[in-house]
Formats: structure tokens, sequence, C-alpha cells
């Protein structure tokens, strides 16, 4: 999402609101293609990015894709912080109806995410381990 702000120019709340979201999964997208082909790159996309025009096959086949899943709990406090940068969320009143809408999202992003090499649900990380994973695979 900060690659594809810095590019436009723009906010994904603007994009969102100017061009749609069909339009900012084609930025992210393209976004995803640019990036260079480094061993020791470590890339966030944005939750949906793996869901639309075939991303989650393309970083299957060029990296190592971890899936971080806490508990939907934790995401919910965590999305609801920053919910002016997030356009799904931004005209919700309360935190309570971010659950529902993130538990929607996430059945339809599964399929998707279960297809990581690896999927960690351990909230306190264990990076040393999770780097020692990656450099197995």
């Amino acid at each position: 999402d900060e690659w594809i702000v810095q590019q436009e120019q723009l906010t994904v709340a603007e994009i969102f609101a100017r061009q749609g979201e069909p339009f900012f999964r084609l930025l992210e997208t393209r976004a995803l293609r640019q990036l260079p082909a480094a061993k020791l790159t470590v890339v966030a996309t944005g939750g949906g990015t793996p869901c639309f025009e075939n991303n989650m096959e393309f970083m299957l086949q060029n990296g190592v894709v971890v899936w971080l899943n806490p508990p939907l709990e934790t995401l919910v406090a965590r999305i609801w912080k920053n919910k002016q940068k997030r356009p799904l969320i931004a005209s919700l009143t309360s935190e309570k109806e971010v659950m529902p809408l993130l538990q929607h999202l996430m059945e339809k992003r599964q399929p998707f995410y279960r297809q990581a090499h690896i999927v960690e649900t351990n909230e306190s990380l264990d990076l040393e381990k999770l780097i020692e994973r990656i450099h197995q695979i």
C-alpha cells in the first residue's frame, strides 16, 4: 500500500473513492510484478493482494509466502486502530461492526491464504525460527 501511495500520490482511501476497488487491485498487481527479484526481500502485501489477478500463484512461484494468521480479535483491534486508512471499514462507526465484516473477508480469502508455504498462527512470533523455516524452503 505504501508503495502504491508513493507512486500514485494519493492515499488508498482516495484511490478507492476516485477509481474504485478494482482499479486499486490492478495497482497492487502491477506493484507486485514490478518488485525486484532479490533473494532477501520481504514484502508485506495488503490482505486482498493474494486474492486477485493470480497474485497468490505469482507469489508462490517467485518467493516464500508466509501467512501471519493471528486470532480474529487481534486483527479487528489492529485494523480498527488504522480505520481511516482502510476503505473497506472507513464508514463503520464501532469496532463491533468490524468483526462480521472481517469474518466474511477471511472466509473469502482463506482459500488463497491457505496456499502459503508457511502459516504462522502464534502471536508471539519467533523470528529466528521463522527465518530458519523460510531458508529450508
